[in-house]
């Protein structure tokens, strides 16, 4: 009988072994798929990435493209070579200057027409509109000298130049109308070699300090007020240079020291000293001040070099050296990229001009374009005073690059820690290199602590707090730091906001300085002066042919036909709109008290009532302008007369003002007045708003050492005027909602 096999007893391990080999199988196949994934992204979308980072364009993961960044290093050397081997230009080298030669003051992006950018954004073409730099030169090697501006590009591959002028302003720019220099301080060492050879004594005795072979006790001439020929009444330049003691913030120390120079030409070995001032007299020269000095006629000044102002660090020292570092926000609610921001539902693009200062482009909420631009355009002070060299202080500051002067933002300080910092690069003073200024934007999303909406009601509540984004940069000149705050609300609405702080500039104090300022020590007085800022706002809603009118508020009175006493009035207020035909129709003085609302839409898109959907421009400023029309200075600021002004848009009105415009009033550059008083038509065109903020400061005691901002804030809004069907932000994951039961209490017996 044959056997019956046995059923062969299983290996219990040899299960687990094949499910083990199996998962090592599996593990190893997602490796490699992950790998192949890393591989392709670094490999292939690195590769469309450099293309994308190409001088051409940027690619934005919005899908942008990137038409108002900076100059990159690629175009700065392609325009380094163009000027420096094309012969019109003379350029030798771009590292030795001096006032005889041809002179690179100036290269900045010179962005294409608003058209082609909107154009080349809104449809699909493959190639953006070409790119093109600015460039001014001082030609000090020609004769006679002048100022000549250039476009130069297209920057992929320069082929061509041209010189750049406007319809308004055809001729070269005179060479006297300059902006300041390294060049021209350079030429002070020589002057103040002269000075001090003949009244080294004198500064000893009055100052405790000299300008040379000093050590620890010395002064500078550093500080200028312009004395334009419009002021001066002649065809020269001008220039009251101060003295201080050198110390930290020396603008808070001057002495009863001030030069006038004459800094006209190009032959800076011409360059003279006009006139001394001591001791509250005028003298031709050092050495009439040294003989009569000697002589016993001069009242002698004296402002020791104090305690306080021999350690340039005194000023600081009882407060303690605090430095934050930046840290990463955890959850970041806005997204950066090449200059782009996108926040809720804002999207736009920041951009720091060379000589402007910052600039927002493409400014969309839920897709809805606000402004084509938003820009800085001018920045001034006016100062007033007794003496000479406060009376004619009039300073523009596009002259000095407002651009460059955006520095080193300080997290913790100037920005909360977990803001994301922007840099910013720049061509300028001479060297054609690009030079990085970190931190130049910082941008922060922050609670304001204000309530944005609210309702209370006896079932229920809802409300939201305010939380916006903001975009801020900060420009310091001179004794003065000025705050530029651009601010997104998720209800729509848009700020810009200014404000300054820094210190009052004090000159010397005598008697009839007290009718313009109040005295801030012994030696010093600070007076009453004007900041002023000018922007460009290119609204564009739904297009480009757009319509302004006014919101006029006013009273009406009306029979009070339900009452009893039917005789008598009521009155009520109401408004009238009022439809601007021309430019002249659209200009408001900055001695106006407006009440009414600014508007501006596009007939083709209404409500379903059939109303305009439109934005509204508010300006909050103390927007008086002290300064009579053509009067000294007045007319390179002629923008200061106006609060707001609606014009037709022109591409060769890109800027209201021009970096010549502190030196121009004689004979301006860029005059804004002439961009009305052609009185074009402005029904159904592409609009400009063009808003002054201004800031009238009276220095006091708390003002000293520091000025705080709190007090100086001035605004614009951009805000959706029947836009939208609701309020934007009832969406917003910030809103709170809950029931609410209010228990009905028994009243007691």
């Amino acid at each position: 009988m044959d056997k019956i096999p046995q059923k062969r007893k299983e290996d219990p391990t040899r299960k687990w072994r094949c499910f083990a080999l199996f998962l090592l199988l599996f593990t190893f196949f997602v490796i490699a798929g992950m790998a192949t994934v890393v591989i392709y992204y670094e490999i292939i979308q690195h590769q469309s990435r450099d293309e994308q980072n190409s001088p051409d364009f940027l690619h934005f993961q919005s899908g942008q493209l990137s038409l108002f960044r900076d100059l990159n290093t690629d175009e700065v050397t392609a325009i380094r070579n163009y000027l420096l081997n094309h012969p019109v230009f003379n350029i030798s080298n771009d590292t030795n200057f001096s006032l005889g030669r041809s002179y690179v003051f100036l290269t900045e992006v010179y962005l294409p027409n608003k058209s082609d950018i909107l154009t080349f954004k809104e449809t699909s073409q493959k190639n953006p509109p070409c790119r093109y730099a600015r460039t001014v030169l001082f030609r000090g090697d020609l004769r006679p000298p002048r100022i000549e501006e250039y476009i130069i590009g297209p920057l992929r591959n320069i082929t061509f130049h041209r010189i750049l002028v406007s319809k308004h302003y055809q001729k070269s720019v005179p060479f006297l109308f300059r902006p300041f220099s390294e060049l021209d301080h350079s030429v002070m060492n020589n002057i103040l070699k002269i000075v001090e050879y003949n009244i080294r004594f004198i500064l000893q005795n009055s100052y405790e300090a000299s300008f040379y072979d000093c050590q620890h006790h010395c002064l500078k001439a550093e500080y200028f007020s312009p004395m334009a020929p419009s002021v001066s009444g002649k065809d020269v330049r001008l220039v009251w240079y101060w003295t201080h003691h050198d110390v930290e913030d020396y603008l808070l120390y001057p002495v009863d020291l001030f030069l006038l120079v004459n800094m006209t030409g190009s032959d800076n070995s011409a360059y003279k000293l006009e006139n001394i001032w001591y001791g509250g007299k005028l003298y031709d020269s050092p050495e009439q001040l040294a003989a009569e000095y000697l002589a016993g006629k001069t009242q002698k000044s004296y402002i020791p070099y104090t305690e306080r102002t021999k350690n340039k660090n005194d000023m600081y020292a009882q407060r303690p050296n605090i430095h934050k570092t930046n840290v990463l926000q955890p959850f970041l609610t806005f997204h950066v990229r090449n200059n782009h921001i996108e926040y809720d539902s804002w999207n736009f693009d920041i951009h720091m001009s060379t000589s402007r200062g910052p600039s927002l482009f493409n400014i969309k909420f839920r897709d809805v374009t606000y402004a084509y631009e938003v820009s800085l355009q001018e920045i001034s002070i006016f100062h007033n005073g007794y003496k000479r060299w406060m009376r004619y202080s009039d300073m523009t500051y596009s002259g000095f690059l407002l651009g460059t002067k955006a520095r080193e933002l300080v997290p913790g300080a100037d920005c909360p820690e977990i803001s994301t910092f922007v840099d910013s690069a720049h061509v300028f003073a001479g060297r054609l290199e690009l030079k990085v200024f970190p931190n130049s934007f910082c941008v922060f999303e922050q609670p304001t602590g204000m309530v944005l909406r609210r309702h209370y009601s006896s079932s229920a509540y809802s409300g939201s707090e305010d939380t916006i984004l903001v975009v801020r940069t900060i420009l310091a000149i001179f004794n003065y730091d000025h705050v530029i705050d651009f601010v997104f609300h998720k209800n729509g609405i848009m700020d810009v906001r200014t404000s300054y702080s820094g210190y009052p500039l004090p000159t010397i104090y005598s008697p009839e300085e007290t009718r313009y300022g109040f005295r801030l020590n012994e030696h010093l007085v600070a007076n009453i002066h004007q900041h002023s800022y000018h922007f460009k706002v290119d609204i564009d809603v739904f297009g480009q042919t757009n319509r302004f009118e006014t919101f006029d508020i006013g009273p009406k009175i009306q029979s009070s036909d339900w009452v009893i006493k039917a005789f008598e009035k009521y009155e009520q207020i109401k408004f009238t709109r009022t439809l601007k035909m021309t430019e002249n129709q659209a200009r408001f003085k900055s001695c106006s008290k407006s009440d009414s609302f600014f508007i501006f839409y596009n007939r083709e898109h209404l409500t379903l009532y059939k109303d305009p959907k439109a934005i509204r421009l508010q300006v909050r400023s103390q927007e008086t302008n002290f300064v009579s029309e053509n009067i000294g200075n007045e007319a390179s600021v002629s923008w200061k007369r106006y609060m707001l002004v609606v014009s037709k848009r022109h591409e060769d009105e890109r800027s209201s003002s021009s970096i010549y415009s502190t030196w121009d009033a004689k004979d301006t550059i860029v005059n804004f007045q002439n961009y009305i008083d052609d009185n074009e038509s402005i029904i159904d065109q592409d609009l400009v708003a063009w808003v002054t903020l201004s800031a009238t400061h009276i220095p006091h005691r708390e003002n000293y050492p520091l000025t705080s901002t709190t007090d100086n804030n001035q605004h614009f809004s951009l805000i959706p005027f029947n836009l939208f069907e609701e309020n934007p932000s009832l969406n917003s994951v910030e809103t709170v909602t809950k029931s609410v039961n209010i228990k009905k209490q028994q009243s007691g017996g």
